[in-house]
C-alpha cells in the first residue's frame, strides 16, 4: 500500500513516483497465516516499480518495523528478494524483544 500528497504514474501504471510525505507499507504473514508487524518506508520521494516489486529513493528515507527504526540518505528495496539497501549516513535502532519460551 502506498500514499503521498502527490503521485505521478506512467501510462500503464508500472512505475509510480510518490512525492511529499510518501509512505509505502508492506504487511507480511508467517507460515501459519498470522500477520507480522508491517514494514513502513517514509520519505519525501519514493519511486515504486510495480512489475519488479521494487521501491527506490535517492533522498533520505526512514524505515520502521515495530520498534526498530533505520534511516539513510538513499535506499533500494526489492520485495521479491526481501533485500533492503540503505546508503549514505545510515543509522539504526533495534528494540529488544522478549525471549521466546524454550520448548
Amino acid at each position: 500500500m502506498a500514499t503521498a500528497k502527490r503521485a505521478l504514474s506512467n501510462g500503464d501504471g508500472t512505475e509510480v513516483q510518490l512525492m511529499e510525505d510518501a509512505v509505502v507499507t508492506r504487511t507480511t504473514f508467517d507460515a501459519a497465516g498470522k500477520p507480522q508487524e508491517p514494514m513502513e518506508i517514509r520519505g519525501d520521494f519514493l519511486h515504486a516499480f510495480m512489475d519488479t516489486e521494487q521501491v527506490k529513493s535517492n533522498r533520505p528515507v526512514k524505515l520502521t518495523r515495530g520498534g526498530d527504526v533505520f534511516v539513510g540518505d538513499s535506499m533500494a528495496y526489492d520485495n521479491l528478494d526481501r533485500v533492503l539497501q540503505l546508503e549514505g549516513r545510515v543509522r539504526g535502532t533495534l528494540q529488544a524483544r522478549p525471549a521466546r519460551p524454550v520448548r
